[in-house]
């Protein structure tokens, strides 16, 4: 990936979280992170993917988040200067979810090793 799709991918991840962060999707209590962005080569569609704690949320926030779209993109679309908005499809990230499982494992495990 080029210099210019990582700054495109970069600013489009903090447009986004902007206007996740005006439009309320999340319950209180709920943190949504927007991970990354991969946005198409020709600009025309971007994936934009999230992390949801605490993570038993993650489907209902991610419905939310599909129900939502056109307010999010509408918003979005001011956000950022370029020819073509792109069309956001969001994702949760799998690799953030496992690092939270492992932690969580992790945590379980010296939980139970400690009681000994």
């Amino acid at each position: 990936m080029g210099d210019r799709m990582r700054q495109v991918n970069s600013m489009l991840r903090e447009a986004v979280s902007r206007v996740l962060s005006q439009v309320r999707i999340v319950p209180d209590g709920v943190l949504l992170t927007v991970t990354r962005v991969r946005t198409s080569s020709d600009l025309r569609q971007a994936r934009v993917f999230f992390t949801v704690f605490p993570s038993k949320y993650a489907a209902d926030v991610h419905a939310s988040l599909r129900k939502s779209r056109r307010a999010i993109q509408n918003n979005f679309a001011d956000q950022i200067q370029l020819k073509y908005t792109p069309r956001l499809y969001f994702a949760a990230d799998a690799h953030e979810q496992k690092a939270q499982e492992m932690e969580e494992l992790l945590d379980t495990l010296q939980d139970s090793s400690s009681s000994y």
